[in-house]
């Protein structure tokens, strides 16, 4: 035969047997599965095998409506009668061809292949290149099922080929076996003839010396399966088993979602804390400078009106304050070393800090000394002991940053 050259491509074609339709018969296939309100029905594959550069091959050129059929174990097969009309059908129509399989319509069961449907086809078309051609017109699924190399069971062919020729022998079939006005296929060439009287009034005689060739025959397959007596059973446990399938899928978009907004939320409790704890760190850092600047404020007004005496005692003035000042950071307070006012500078300065807001704790930063603490909220580094005692700290030099000191109230401030 020719080689079409007019070809397309079906999915992903994987090795072994390569199968071509021709387009009359899968859009015919289509069409009659659609038929008799969506019910399942069968039809029978006509077509040749051939060899390709080593590959083997299937031309389907051809099908035939199985009418006639019946139900057995639960599963649609073909009877007596089915294999006489096709072969009534086959003499008329395709009388170079072969049976390369059959086509099975499910609607709403999708490509899978049924178990029983399998044992059929290993138990009455054994020939290595019979095909099985499963269809859901409600879907709109199509796929082939084939031999396996051992011939053992059959595997779904990822994919095929549809070829575009003229086949006036497929369409001189469907003409004579239209499913229905609403279906009936465009006639690719108006020149194409109809069937005429003088084949129509064959001798029926004829087919009876060749019906033994085509009616399958009893034997069973050596690796034969049981027939499923539950086919109805088995599709709604099939339909089940997709709607689970949904499910769970679901299930796992929905998991891996909430996954995600989890360790978002983690972290942004995470950048909340932290900006909590920087607001306080803040709020505090802005407190200090606030009563700093009041205190040194204080005390340049305190220097202010005592300018006078700075400017009377001159330099000998000044060597007295800088001892003064020497003395505080030595801690040593003896009356000796102190000038004259400094009882009424320290009272006057206590006064002042006992009015402003002293706050409950504050958070040691980097860099802190306890005797600048104790100057930057009383005033004076004579409270750094005071604070050693109300926190329990033993080494004035050992207070380690982010620590929260108690401050004492200012009423302890020493005279």
């Amino acid at each position: 035969m020719n080689f079409p050259t007019n070809i397309k491509q079906i999915g992903a074609i994987d090795s072994g047997l390569k199968i071509y339709v021709e387009d009359y018969v899968y859009s015919y296939l289509k069409q009659y599965s659609k038929a008799n309100d969506y019910k399942e029905s069968l039809a029978v594959l006509l077509g040749k095998y051939t060899v390709i550069d080593n590959s083997e091959a299937i031309f389907i050129s051809g099908a035939i409506q199985g009418k006639h059929t019946a139900d057995s174990n639960g599963i649609l097969t073909f009877t007596d009668k089915t294999w006489e009309y096709m072969l009534e059908q086959k003499e008329l129509y395709f009388q170079e061809l072969e049976v390369i399989g059959w086509m099975q319509s499910q609607p709403s069961y999708g490509t899978y292949l049924n178990a029983g449907y399998a044992n059929y086809h290993l138990n009455n078309f054994r020939k290595p290149y019979q095909v099985i051609f499963v269809c859901d017109p409600v879907e709109k699924s199509t796929t082939f099922y084939a031999y396996n190399k051992e011939q053992t069971d059959l595997v779904e062919k990822k994919g095929y080929f549809i070829y575009f020729d003229k086949n006036n022998e497929m369409h001189e079939y469907m003409v004579s076996n239209n499913i229905g006005a609403k279906d009936k296929m465009p006639v690719k060439d108006p020149t194409l003839r109809y069937i005429t009287e003088k084949r129509d009034q064959r001798q029926p005689a004829r087919l009876a010396k060749d019906l033994s060739d085509w009616i399958p025959e009893e034997k069973t397959h050596s690796k034969e399966k049981p027939l499923s007596l539950a086919t109805k059973e088995e599709k709604e446990y099939y339909a089940q088993k997709k709607a689970l399938n949904l499910l769970v899928s679901l299930c796992v978009v929905l998991f891996v979602t909430s996954f995600v907004m989890g360790i978002g939320l983690m972290n942004n409790q995470d950048r909340i804390a932290n900006l909590e704890e920087n607001i306080v760190t803040l709020s505090t850092t802005y407190r200090s400078l606030a009563e700093s600047t009041e205190v040194f404020a204080q005390s340049n007004s305190s220097a202010g009106e005592g300018g006078s005496l700075i400017e009377e005692n001159g330099s000998e003035g000044a060597a007295t304050n800088e001892g003064f000042s020497e003395n505080l950071i030595d801690g040593d307070t003896n009356d000796e070393n102190l000038p004259e006012d400094v009882g009424s500078i320290i009272q006057e300065t206590t006064d002042d800090l006992t009015s402003m807001d002293l706050p409950e704790y504050y958070v040691v930063q980097s860099g802190d000394t306890l005797l600048q603490i104790a100057e930057r909220f009383y005033g004076t580094r004579l409270m750094a002991e005071k604070i050693m005692e109300h926190n329990n700290i033993e080494d004035a030099n050992k207070i380690i940053s982010g620590t929260r000191l108690v401050l004492p109230p200012r009423s302890e401030v020493e005279n």
